[in-house]
């Protein structure tokens, strides 16, 4: 590497017969272990699979002692990587660990976007970004049974502009299986004085992949402690398996990605977020002599926010705004897999009591400015919502402890636009009481 110019190679063969475990004898039973191993004989990894980089691996070959009466053979907190950058073992996407999505969660979502808005490098092609993806293998360099090389070459003209030129092919050992991925990057990463930052990506990919590569997700719904009075099992999140669709068994891809934030005037801070892919399917007969139709399959994500802030003494008003638009289709389909628009107004006024309490009441959408959801595929799920909020909370430390407490109440209003479903409206309300304590 140099300032301006840059090569990688790589060339690896995870042969066939590389196994990175040990079989070790069992003589006698316990009741954690009687559930793991078989023939008296237990299976033992030398290379970890832990793609979230935590203290626990993903999954352990003997029960391991989470607290009272409490074990598991898995990450108890979950395995949720590039999604905890703080490290507390609670995703970022439910901070208030509610089992609720905060990107839908009122209040929340102004600031937190789905997983469909996530661009990363996804070289295993299975639309998941490698560094967000729980993958259930070894944390071996390639996968077993795989062989190729890597290379790549980069270029910068200017100290804020890359160009790479890269290329990946793999090859199963003894199966004919493919990953060839060619690829051209152009990325810009643009700071614009003291105002704020830009950062635009382009990609033109070459891509026959036929390897099917599955993968976890966890969503945001935790489970509770099994078996409180005996030797159960913790694992806060439930998994879901999902298998690769192989979308891009012969393609020709182009990816956009652009990010801004900006804050040209005082007390306005201007965000957006947009990712787009045109995957065009080649027509014929493949190298796996799988015929493969016409097709292009098109992904648009895109939300755009707007957020005024601003003190008067002890009061701070802050109305925002945000647009979430997100739509995936085939062009050869009468309508798309997913499209869907959202609008999230917020408004906040907080009134400081003193350094450690504030009183706050919200609006998440008001009369005539709702939140509003619509379907565009199917309107019958269009929507409108409206939430208050009144809060008090107090932040103290305590004996080296950080300690945060609220209290409040919420109303929400929620409306179906279509007549005929109406007698699903509802209005609530509840009374909230929160303390949470952390290490300072």
């Amino acid at each position: 590497e140099w300032q301006r110019f840059g090569f990688v190679g790589e060339y690896f063969k995870m042969g066939k017969n590389y196994r990175p475990n040990m079989t070790y004898y069992v003589h006698a039973f316990t009741a954690g272990e009687r559930s793991a191993a078989r023939n008296h004989s237990l299976r033992m990894t030398t290379i970890v699979d832990n793609d979230d980089n935590d203290q626990y691996p993903d999954a352990m070959p003997y029960w391991q002692a989470m607290g009272n009466y409490s074990t598991t053979l898995k990450d108890p907190d979950g395995v949720f990587p590039g999604n905890d950058l703080d490290h507390d073992g609670i995703p970022d996407n439910d901070k208030n660990f509610n089992s609720i999505g905060d990107y839908n969660e009122p209040f929340l979502m102004l600031d937190v976007d789905p997983d469909e808005f996530v661009f990363g490098d996804d070289f295993n092609n299975n639309t998941v970004p490698d560094f967000r993806e729980d993958d259930i293998k070894y944390d071996t360099p390639y996968d077993l049974d795989r062989k190729g090389h890597h290379l790549y070459l980069r270029y910068a003209p200017h100290g804020n502009i890359d160009i790479i030129l890269g290329t990946l092919w793999q090859r199963g050992i003894g199966l004919d299986t493919r990953t060839d991925d060619d690829y051209l990057k152009l990325k810009v990463n643009y700071d614009v004085g003291s105002v704020g930052n830009i950062y635009a990506e382009y990609r033109y990919e070459r891509i026959q992949d036929n390897i099917l590569d599955r993968y976890i997700t966890v969503p945001p719904r935790y489970k509770r402690m099994v078996g409180a009075e005996s030797r159960g099992t913790v694992s806060w999140y439930f998994n879901n398996m999902h298998y690769d669709e192989i979308e891009y068994r012969n393609s020709k891809v182009n990816k956009l990605f652009l990010e801004s934030r900006i804050r040209a005037i005082p007390s306005v801070t201007l965000e957006s977020h947009v990712r787009y892919e045109r995957n065009y399917r080649i027509e014929g007969t493949m190298y796996d002599n799988v015929y493969q139709p016409e097709d292009i399959i098109t992904t648009f994500a895109m939300s755009n926010k707007v957020v005024y802030a601003r003190q008067w003494g002890n009061f701070t008003f802050s109305p925002g705004v945000k647009f979430r638009l997100y739509k995936k289709g085939y062009r050869e389909s009468l309508n798309p897999r997913i499209h869907y628009m959202m609008r999230i107004p917020l408004l906040f006024l907080k009134y400081r009591v003193s350094p450690q309490t504030n009183v706050t009441l919200g609006f998440q959408g008001f009369e005539g400015f709702e939140f509003t959801y619509k379907d565009i595929i199917q309107s019958q799920n269009d929507y409108k919502q409206k939430n208050i909020l009144l809060q008090v909370d107090n932040r103290t430390s305590y004996f080296g402890f950080e300690i945060w407490g609220g209290l409040g109440f919420m109303i929400e209003d929620f409306k179906f636009d279509e007549v005929y479903r109406s007698f699903e409206n509802y209005k609530t309300s509840s009374f909230f009481v929160i303390i949470s304590m952390g290490v300072e």
